[in-house]
Order: structure tokens, then sequence, then C-alpha cells
């Protein structure tokens, strides 16, 4: 399902979490244009025209609490470990949300729960699905990733029928 090559990951700091489900992911270029003076590229040497995804699943922050935002890969964008989608990607085009614990501080649970507090500030917004890094889906409820896709397969032979 989202694991698979269709989809990209866009990894942030807990802490920028809530601004990015209300402004969405974007890159130098768009920040400047946009007035956004708090903006900090996530290094020096990135082109300032595109956002940056991976095809990795985990949490690419070596310490500390983080979010993985989930996309669908744009058409025109070639998949490698390293995307670059050169546009900003709206709110309303992340499908779930991936939480580690590899290198959590707060613990998995406590991630999930401050991930579902960010999102009930802000009024009127879609919840999204939240994952573990293993594919686990961690809410609105809890069912394995084996489930899972037995779950899709039975839909999809649904559809054949």
């Amino acid at each position: 399902m989202f694991f698979s090559r269709d989809y990209v990951f866009h990894w942030v700091p807990v802490e920028k979490f809530g601004k990015i489900l209300r402004g969405g992911v974007y890159s130098s270029n768009f920040a400047k244009r946009a007035g956004e003076k708090q903006y900090q590229p996530r290094d020096r040497i990135s082109d300032p025209r595109y956002t940056y995804w991976t095809t990795q699943v985990f949490n690419i922050y070596p310490e500390g609490d983080s979010v993985g935002f989930i996309v669908r890969l744009p058409k025109n964008v070639v998949p490698g470990v390293a995307v670059e989608i050169p546009r900003r990607v709206a709110p309303r085009e992340f499908l779930g949300l991936v939480v580690s614990d590899r290198h959590a501080s707060l613990g998995l649970d406590a991630l999930i729960s401050q991930v579902i507090e960010e999102e009930n500030k802000i009024s009127g917004f879609k919840k999204l699905p939240i994952y573990d890094d293993g594919g686990n889906l961690r809410w609105p409820k809890i069912i394995n990733y084996q489930e899972i896709v037995r779950m899709l397969a039975e839909k999809h032979e649904k559809r054949l029928v």
C-alpha cells in the first residue's frame, strides 16, 4: 500500500509538523515568493526550486522525534531514493503520516498522541491515518501490515468480479 514505489515521504522534526500540516511542503523559492521569513532550508546545498522527498520509510533524522508525510509520487517525477518535486505539495495531497520510534525520545504512543493533538488544532482538517515504519496502521485503529495487505487484496479481488 503506502510502502510501495508509488509513494514518497517527507520527514520533518515534530516541531515543524503543525506548520507543514497547515501550509504544505514547499521549496526555498516558494518561501521567498510567499514572504516566509522564518523558512530555513534543510541544508545549504539543496536546489531552492525543489521540495525533497524520499522512498525511505524510516526516520532519516539521526536524533529526535519526527513525522513523515506520505504523498503519491507525481507522474512526471522519476522515482529514486531521493526524489525532487518541482512544486509546493499542498496539505490536501497528504495521504497519511508515518511515525518512527527508531530515534524517538517520546516513544511511539506519545509521538502519535502529539501528532493527533496537533491535527485537532486545525479546524475542518481531515484526520490522516498514522502508520509506523513497519507499515502497521496505528491510528484511527491498530491493524498490522499483513492484515492491511490481505484486506486490500480482497478489495481488489471484489472489483474484478
